[in-house]
């Protein structure tokens, strides 16, 4: 008999789990535009250095920034870290968008000029359409928001 009750108990508590994991699932939309998706990465772009290329629209991701800055470990900026440049051909609002992320979250966007740029750059040095890493810079923090800088030419 207590063996039963065992296993009524372990398979509610299995039901109580799959419930949760779904509840979970169903989460913002926020959360899901955010996070990385799965694709690979196709390689690392080498800038020079100057880390002058701006990354717009942070402020709306500031939880994100400052949840990269406390990985690094380091309590002072500026902060380096990498970021990688995602292609977002199905974004609502711009379809040739290019989302910037460090870890698995959004951080910003290049701006409409610079993504058309980047993705022009990437066809004429024939690289193929996709996910790579580049070096970035996060400044700010404290009383003052947070800024991302990447070190790539755009050309």
């Amino acid at each position: 008999m207590e063996f039963i009750a065992f296993v009524v108990a372990g398979l509610i508590g299995l039901w109580l789990i799959k419930a949760f994991m779904a509840a979970i699932d169903g989460s913002s939309k926020q959360t899901e535009k955010t996070t990385i998706r799965k694709e690979p990465l196709l390689g690392k772009i080498r800038g020079n250095g100057e880390f002058d290329q701006e990354v717009v629209g942070e402020s709306n991701y500031q939880n994100a920034i400052d949840h990269a800055v406390s990985c690094t470990g380091k309590k002072h900026g500026p902060w380096e870290t990498e970021a990688v440049l995602r292609l977002e051909d199905d974004n609502p609002y711009d379809e040739q968008a290019v989302a910037v992320h460090i870890g698995p979250k959004v951080v910003g966007y290049l701006s409409k000029k610079d993504a058309r740029r980047y993705r022009k750059m990437l066809e004429s040095n024939n690289l193929a359409a996709g996910n790579y890493i580049v070096d970035a810079k996060i400044f700010g923090g404290g009383e003052k928001s947070y800024g991302v800088w990447l070190d790539i030419e755009i050309a």
